[in-house]
């Protein structure tokens, strides 16, 4: 079943990429332009290798775009190895100033909770902040445990040992996870705490959002955390969440965009996005925003103009393929005012 699985995934992301291929209209130029080299968060992965893909021919240009985690990126760009960084975690005003860095929020997405369960369908089985802590915890340790069954006394569960995968390198995904327990749960903050690299009570470990879905897919009665694109496309079990209104919330698109509509946009502040654990009927709780960071520049050369140019593409002609992979684009106010700061720090008057 496992296999099936992993084919089926494999083939959807081979027709998603061979799709946004030909998506090309808006991007338009005759002038050569030079390549470019982004790497960090497997969180917009998919997205920024579409959008590539989209600008690619039309352009001439060359964008590559490596999957390494959030921590890895924000290193590449400090210290000069990538033409931008990408990073599910924001930094501070103090940090950003320091390494020259300008910061904008990209997109918006959401954590899945994916389970391997027989006969447990996406939906099926919901929990509680407490308890979603308590079996990260290993406080929780069987699938039949009594603070599972009275969230879901119509489920049949197992009488299976529950095996936690989480990720094993510095992640924006585990940045986003373990900041919604941090800010939920009393014992979560006592212990773990919040941060890409966490100190894991329990579990198995694997890298990027593809391991995790991997050794989840082969482990019956395992339980881990990837961005919700990842969970889709593999058709794998999601679980349900009681968001900050007391309603049972999943993960999808529209669970994302009302988690979005309760912050105004004054609230955005230092360019980033609070969105965890946001009021709202629907509102899924573990959704976040994903950065890019650039070096900012003195002058204007050539090659930041054809940045800008592609990036400005993104933010204005890139949603159709971003919602198409299951990401909302930002607001159009968000949009604007990243652009704007990408133009004045990257594009200087003088």
């Amino acid at each position: 079943m496992a296999g099936e699985l992993k084919m089926q995934f494999l083939r959807q992301f081979i027709g998603i990429t061979l799709a946004v291929m030909f998506l090309t209209s808006g991007c338009t130029s005759s002038d050569a332009q030079p390549s470019f080299v982004g790497a960090g968060a497997s969180f917009p992965g998919p997205v920024y290798r579409a959008w590539a893909a989209a600008c690619s021919t039309s352009m001439n240009i060359d964008i590559r775009y490596e999957e390494v985690g959030s921590s890895e990126g924000i290193a590449r760009i400090k210290s000069g190895a990538v033409d931008f960084g990408a990073s599910d975690i924001p930094l501070g005003d103090e940090e950003l100033k320091r390494h020259r860095l300008v910061q904008v929020p990209v997109l918006i997405g959401g954590v899945a909770i994916i389970m391997n369960l027989s006969g447990i369908k996406t939906g099926d089985l919901v929990f509680s902040d407490d308890a979603l802590a308590d079996i990260f915890l290993g406080n929780i340790r069987k699938w039949s445990a009594p603070a599972i069954k009275k969230l879901n006394p119509e489920v049949r569960l197992p009488e299976r040992p529950i095996t936690i995968v989480h990720r094993s390198d510095g992640s924006g995904t585990t940045w986003l996870f373990t900041s919604y327990l941090n800010k939920v749960s009393d014992k979560w903050r006592a212990g773990p705490g919040g941060g890409a690299r966490v100190e894991w009570p329990a579990g198995l470990g694997a890298e990027r959002n593809a391991g995790v879905l991997r050794k989840v897919m082969e482990t019956p009665g395992s339980i881990g955390y990837v961005e919700y694109t990842f969970a889709r496309e593999a058709g794998i079990s999601r679980a349900g969440l009681i968001n900050a209104s007391g309603n049972i919330a999943t993960p999808c698109i529209k669970s994302f965009s009302a988690a979005i509509s309760s912050v105004k946009t004054e609230a955005v502040k230092n360019s980033t996005l609070d969105l965890l654990d946001q009021p709202g009927e629907g509102s899924w709780p573990i959704t976040g925003a994903t950065y890019l960071l650039l070096r900012e520049q003195t002058r204007k050369t050539a090659k930041t103009k054809a940045l800008v140019r592609f990036l400005t593409w993104c933010y204005d002609e890139g949603g159709e393929i971003a919602l198409r992979l299951h990401y909302i684009p930002l607001p159009d106010e968000w949009a604007e005012a990243s652009i704007k700061t990408l133009r004045a720090r990257l594009l200087p008057a003088s």
